[in-house]
């Protein structure tokens, strides 16, 4: 089974695997937080997550997203994108498949893990050959001893192939994506004219009282005036306070020292790379390049990887290992680079774009930074002054009373079902969601602002729709009856030319038998959901509900079409791409799905125990230590 996993390709899986393991343990100083009695931060069944394992991971999806933004994140940052959450999921994945992987009796025998450990490249002399010395310093740094390590290269190599038998063989039927295919890539030719109102002739006339009558009482839903809530209101934001946040000229230089790296940009470069297993294949793949052989995209499709397995993302220097930093930027301008040796073995390197260094003196930030700075303040007096406030309502007080003996500022909101406000406190989601979830019985309770201000609201009455008058919506009612109006008188017209149109018949000139011009206009090659300039809503997918030769009658709120299909045309050539990529995604998609529901599974009949204290800690000198 290994030789046909190695033939498969997973063999650079798990080289992959062990390397990030090694750069995310060894460069950024985790191996400490293992280092403690608390050795697991979860398990499931009987397989544990390690502290070092959970951090490893962490480190390396912070590391990521610290290269996309150009800053580290902070805490608050990492919680609100889900990091934590969504690393803490993937490893309890694993554990389910290493719970079940022992509970089968699934591993690999030590003179794999042997061939395995000896074949990794970042273990490797520059002979080529295993490099203890080099093994034992680079496990050494990341807080592991030789015998965890070569286990958890175990554990990794019987995980894949765990993984591989639950979703590997999964095959999408070509008959499921032809038929997808025929239904959204199918062509349709058509023709069509558009009777438009502004077009009609004679033009409609003004409506009498009695046809607004008639029209305003035939239609009473469509003239009500909307549901309506009363409010009082007490809010107070940082705006409100900035004249009371001062910030003193010290607390600015040292503002400025402390974001040195944000105001002293480095130059990154967006980098790809691609990993090779020895340095003659890697001088043999630019060989390859230089002569126009290949390119870097078609390496990439011949070795199976995926975008994200190539993104460096835009890195610094310090960020790369010696030799690839050096070769990525002695480039002047994007290219190729490389070969050059990295933490997972040589490497070719493709430079997309280059951000050059910028900094910024105090001088220039200092307006930028005060700005900040206030506001934080200003953010602080409002968090300060919010235990009061609450000791006022809990005493009884009202809205009222609160702004009265505070620094909130109120006032009455009248809120109409049909109207987004874009001023005051109403311009708030977050109010308008607010206002209209209350009940008249509801207490009320200080509620935060996104901007870090704070608000309250009582809802003091709710007016239900009732019919509006006619005197009062009386030119609406007369607009509506004229387009109604209008539009009934085309689609006679219209339904009288259907025969003559399903025939064929012409169409384009004057047309003196209905009163006005058309002009008749032909779409070819149009598919499912074509968006076509000046086609009228709707024409097009009516043109797919339509046998060869059948017309439709389409009305828009300024006119009426008719379309005529003139041929069926199945999906062009150019869709053989797509449905390559549609069965490999079908595939791919089913797999996943497939793992998630039997990893969910594992971990609800063997249970999932999380040690909170220690995932939080992880997660707090993670965070904090990439800030420093």
């Amino acid at each position: 089974m290994m030789r046909s996993m190695r033939a498969k390709g997973n063999k650079t899986l798990v080289y992959i695997l062990i390397g990030l393991l090694i750069v995310g343990l060894a460069g950024f100083g985790i191996g400490g937080l293992g280092g403690g009695t608390i050795r697991t931060v979860a398990t499931v069944g009987d397989a544990p997550v390690s502290v070092n394992t959970y951090a490893t991971a962490l480190n390396q999806r912070l590391q990521q997203i610290a290269r996309q933004v150009g800053r580290s994140v902070s805490v608050a940052e990492a919680e609100s994108l889900g990091v934590f959450r969504d690393v803490l999921q993937e490893a309890l994945a694993d554990a389910a498949i290493d719970n079940e992987a022992g509970r089968m009796g699934i591993s690999v025998g030590d003179r794999t893990v042997r061939d395995e450990l000896m074949a990794i490249p970042a273990f490797q002399g520059i002979d080529g050959n295993f490099d203890q010395t080099a093994y034992e310093f680079a496990v050494e740094r990341s807080g592991l001893t030789p015998s965890e390590f070569e286990e958890q290269l175990r554990q990794g190599t019987s995980r894949i192939l765990v993984r591989g038998a639950i979703a590997g063989g999964l095959q999408t039927s070509g008959a499921l994506i032809d038929a997808i295919l025929d239904y959204e890539f199918q062509r349709r030719d058509f023709e069509w004219v558009k009777l438009g109102i502004a077009d009609l002739n004679p033009r409609i006339e003004e409506p009498t009282d009695a046809e607004l009558s008639m029209h305003h009482a035939d239609n009473p839903d469509a003239y009500m005036s909307p549901l309506t809530r009363t409010l009082a209101y007490a809010w107070l934001t940082p705006d409100m306070l900035m004249g009371e946040a001062s910030v003193g000229e010290d607390e600015l230089r040292d503002a400025y020292d402390a974001q040195a790296e944000r105001f002293n940009q480095p130059e990154r470069r967006d980098v790809e790379r691609i990993v090779f297993g020895t340095a003659a294949e890697a001088a043999e793949a630019r060989t390859r390049i230089d002569s126009g052989e290949t390119s870097f995209d078609d390496l990439v499709r011949e070795r199976g990887l995926q975008p994200a397995d190539i993104t460096l993302g835009m890195v610094a220097m310090p960020e790369l290992e010696p030799e690839a930093g050096n070769a990525v930027f002695s480039l002047d301008e994007p290219g190729l680079a490389g070969p050059a040796g990295s933490a997972l073995g040589p490497a070719l390197f493709r430079v997309n774009a280059i951000r050059r260094a910028a900094t910024m003196v105090f001088e220039d930030a200092r307006e930028d930074l005060h700005a900040e700075l206030a506001r934080e303040r200003a953010v602080n007096l409002v968090s300060e002054r919010v235990s009061g406030i609450d000791d006022l309502l809990a005493a009884g007080a009202s809205v009222e009373d609160v702004v009265s003996e505070t620094d909130m500022e109120g006032g009455i909101l009248v809120l109409a079902e049909d109207e987004s406000p874009v001023e005051g406190v109403a311009a708030y989601a977050e109010v308008r969601a607010a206002a209209w979830s209350l009940s008249v019985d509801d207490f009320p309770e200080i509620l935060d602002l996104d901007d870090g201000g704070i608000y309250i609201l009582r809802l003091d009455s709710v007016r239900d729709p009732e019919p509006l008058s006619l005197t009062t919506v009386k030119d609406q009612v007369a607009r509506d009856w004229k387009r109604e109006t209008a539009l009934g008188r085309l689609a006679d017209i219209a339904e009288s030319l259907r025969p003559r149109f399903a025939a064929g018949g012409e169409f384009t000139g004057p047309a003196s038998d209905f009163g006005f011009d058309v002009e008749l206009t032909t779409e070819t090659d149009t598919v499912r959901n074509d968006f076509r300039p000046g086609v009228p809503t709707g024409l097009v997918r009516a043109v797919f509900d339509l046998a060869l030769g059948e017309v439709a009658v389409v009305e828009n709120d300024d006119g009426v079409s008719l379309a005529r299909l003139t041929e069926i045309k199945g999906p062009g050539s150019d869709v053989s791409d797509i449905r390559a990529q549609l069965l490999e995604f079908s595939d791919r998609s089913r797999g996943l799905d497939l793992l998630a529901l039997f990893t969910t599974a594992v971990e609800e009949s063997e249970g999932v125990s999380l040690n909170q204290a220690a995932i939080n800690s992880v997660n707090t000198q993670l965070v904090i230590g990439s800030d420093g």
